[in-house]
């Protein structure tokens, strides 16, 4: 009883004192996401907190906050202006994600000790455990594990260089002492909601589209973090990590009058196509924006604005592991089934560009039988592979015309062009810079193949070396 009492009034002596631990912990019940409560036996849910850590410093909290070299312990007595100590809780399951309110990034793994925390794009889970030498201190500690499976038994450690690194807990006679590995989550009550999601907007541009229509939008799977964008060239949904310069990722969503939405694809004009309740099946586009999705906001965390897109049946828009990531219909509810939408910068000219060069590809599809006929009259043979004598003692500014004349679309013209002066071989550029060159190879591989009048291949492929 005697070492008990030294221990819950003499832990940061105790802690200190051990320059040696140990790789295993004393069992503890882990919480599930429920209501806060004050003092001991606090139980957690998503929302905004402090992790304080007040046995590095007897009687000073040191807040947990982020710079740019990563998680520091410092005291704080309110939120800082810039919020780099207030941390966002994320349930996943039995875990949690630790998304700071500073950047919108979140707390990532590490895979040795002393190494301190740092924030990014990654969201790993990490089991928070009631730590039970709470009882009697009027208060609520936790260990923050990485994963506390096996001997992988690591947590968060704020060291005497006040680093947040990962560590065992601090453990005497094979107890647990409160010490630097434990943390308070005490949380903040001077942010409303409105104004975390506010904020997160700002940090992830991340939002509810259904209050401005006039946006394009990416829709990323909040499970994988991947981008939805129509692969127009085979035809289907596809996702993958998004490419701002690629706007076949940006959507538009379309409010319909039976109160459901249509989601239009910014280069193609087209919209997903609903498929009754199909599943495991890839979703594709459409002309017609047909009925629509349930457009339902999921409310399990109060903090992350994920939507599900229901078709029909309780199935709905599912980003499938197991099927390369495609979109593909599933039943709702399921995390897959989540996704979110960030708001997308687009720069209309370079819009445009696209719009212009996919209505080309449909016009040259629509049209392959007719343009075949006419470039076939610039080639000996039917492998394209070498122009006729006329043809080569154009000169190409002639030879442009005349295709233009007769309706060769730009595209055709080029592929002419580079067979016609034997460009599409190899063009090297080499830029020399103080102590390294680069070498630049564009390869512009041509082959139109005329077969009974079609045009079976057309390719160009830019590479670097």
């Amino acid at each position: 009883m005697l070492f008990e009492r030294f221990l819950r009034n003499k832990s940061l002596m105790a802690a200190m004192a051990l320059t040696a631990v140990m790789p295993s912990v004393a069992k503890a019940s882990i919480l599930s996401a429920a209501p806060t409560a004050e003092g001991e036996n606090q139980q957690l849910k998503a929302g905004v907190y402090f992790i304080v850590n007040d046995k590095r410093q007897a009687g000073t909290d040191l807040h947990v906050y982020v710079d740019e070299s990563g998680l520091h312990g410092k005291n704080y007595t309110s939120l800082a202006a810039d919020y780099s100590n207030a941390f966002l809780l994320h349930a996943k399951g039995d875990k949690y994600t630790i998304q700071s309110l500073k950047d919108g990034k979140y707390v990532q793994n590490v895979n040795g000790n002393s190494v301190p925390y740092k924030t990014g794009n990654d969201a790993h889970k990490f089991q928070i455990v009631y730590q039970s030498q709470s009882s009697g201190t009027g208060k609520s500690y936790f260990n923050i594990y990485n994963d506390q499976v096996g001997g992988n038994q690591f947590c968060w450690h704020l060291d005497a260089q006040r680093n947040v690194v990962r560590w065992y807990p601090l453990r005497d006679n094979g107890r647990i002492a409160l010490g630097p590995s434990e943390f308070r989550l005490d949380p903040v009550t001077s942010l409303s909601k409105q104004q975390v999601l506010d904020r997160l907007a700002e940090l992830t541009k991340i939002v509810d589209p259904r209050k401005d229509l006039n946006k394009y939008y990416q829709i990323v799977s909040d499970t994988y973090g991947r981008a939805m964008r129509e692969d127009y060239i085979v035809g289907e949904l596809s996702t993958g990590g998004f490419v701002d310069t690629d706007y076949s990722y940006c959507w538009k969503l379309v409010k319909l009058g039976s109160g459901r939405y249509a989601f239009q694809n910014a280069v193609t004009g087209k919209y997903i196509a609903q498929q009754n309740g199909q599943t495991s099946r890839y979703y594709t586009t459409s002309e017609e924006q047909g009925n629509g999705f349930e457009f339902n906001l999921n409310e399990s965390d109060p903090y992350v604005l994920t939507f599900e897109m229901v078709d029909a049946y309780n199935v709905g828009i599912h980003c499938a592991e197991s099927q390369g990531y495609h979109p593909v219909g599933w039943y709702v509810s399921n995390e897959a089934n989540k996704w979110v939408f960030k708001v997308a910068t687009i720069d209309q000219s370079k819009l445009k560009e696209q719009q212009e060069a996919y209505k080309a590809r449909v016009n040259l599809t629509k049209n392959v039988d007719v343009y075949a006929e006419k470039v076939a009259k610039y080639f000996t043979n039917s492998a394209a592979t070498e122009v006729t004598a006329a043809t080569k003692a154009m000169t190409d500014e002639a030879l442009k015309a005349q295709m233009t004349t007769e309706g060769v679309p730009q595209g055709l013209q080029e592929v002419v062009l580079k067979i016609k002066n034997q460009s599409w071989t190899a063009t090297q550029v080499v830029a020399t810079g103080r102590s390294s060159s680069v070498s630049l190879t564009i390869r512009f591989t041509a082959r139109i193949t005329i077969m009974l009048g079609r045009v079976q291949w057309v390719s160009a492929t830019i590479m670097v070396v």
